[in-house]
């Protein structure tokens, strides 16, 4: 890619085709305020490491190491590169053909002067290719090191909400056998003293004993971040949906919409 024939533009889109004409003109703009105006600026100053430090110092948004390494990969083309490379490399060819073709021929000084320049040439473009799969396999190896960090710190928060609820869902469930069980007493007792009136009121309405369990664990994620808050708020409704409860499709439907209600007042969850 010749740069003295090539926009800045049209150089960019060969770095990469996913670009729009309305990307690749707000690439240009930016690298204009840090006084790019061509090509070979642009790969001078990438080569020499500077380029995502000068577009940072403007404020402008750096460029990713995807982006860099194609801007390099293009830059190797210019002038002396990958279309020069394979022109001598096939004249290396003809000149090994003729040089053990013709056992004569090889004993002039000039020809194997020739020879050996080719194979220098040949020998430091293959040097440039290595060193630049070495740095694109480093990169990669960088990328993979950030996704298992963020993958790990996702499944610490996994488990973390998971153990919390499952924490919580036991209190639930005991306080919902101890109601029925005290509703069951009352049946079989009857009438009761005044003292207990107030006990046996609140047994024979078990909504409000799920409700008070609902309140405290909605209560408990004030101080979580509002992902935790929703993550803890949907699996308390998957657990209440009517669908899941056929045997006490009532009871679930009056607690899930209470936990809808609630979230939004304990928790300033929109609906």
């Amino acid at each position: 890619m010749d740069a003295d024939n090539v926009s800045l533009e049209q150089f960019l889109a060969g770095c990469n085709p996913t670009w729009s004409l309305r990307d690749r003109t707000s690439v240009v703009r930016k690298l204009g305020r840090i006084g790019v105006r061509d090509v070979s600026e642009l790969v001078r100053l990438e080569q020499s490491g500077t380029l995502n430090d000068m577009l940072a110092a403007a404020g402008e948004r750096r460029f990713n190491a995807e982006t860099l390494a194609s801007i390099r990969m293009a830059g190797s083309l210019e002038p002396g590169g990958e279309e020069d490379i394979l022109d001598e490399f096939a004249q290396l060819l003809s000149d090994f053909v003729t040089r053990t073709s013709s056992p004569s021929s090889s004993s002039s000084p000039r020809r194997r002067l020739h020879v050996q320049m080719s194979d220098d040439l040949f020998r430091r473009q293959v040097n440039r290719g290595l060193a630049y799969i070495d740095q694109a396999a480093k990169e990669v190896h960088l990328r993979n090191e950030h996704l298992s960090r963020c993958l790990d710190e996702v499944q610490d928060d996994i488990t973390r909400i998971a153990h919390r609820m499952q924490v919580a869902v036991p209190d639930v469930h005991e306080r919902l056998r101890k109601a029925f069980v005290l509703e069951e007493a009352v049946c079989t007792v009857g009438w009761q003293p005044p003292a207990k009136a107030a006990e046996t009121d609140r047994v024979s309405r078990p909504h409000q004993v799920l409700q008070d369990a609902v309140r405290s664990q909605l209560s408990s994620l004030r101080h979580e971040s509002k992902a935790d808050q929703k993550a803890a708020v949907k699996r308390l409704l998957v657990q209440w949906h009517p669908d899941r409860n056929l045997e006490s499709q009532e009871t679930a439907t009056a607690i899930f919409q209470f936990i809808q209600q609630e979230k939004e007042k304990m928790l300033g969850l929109g609906l």
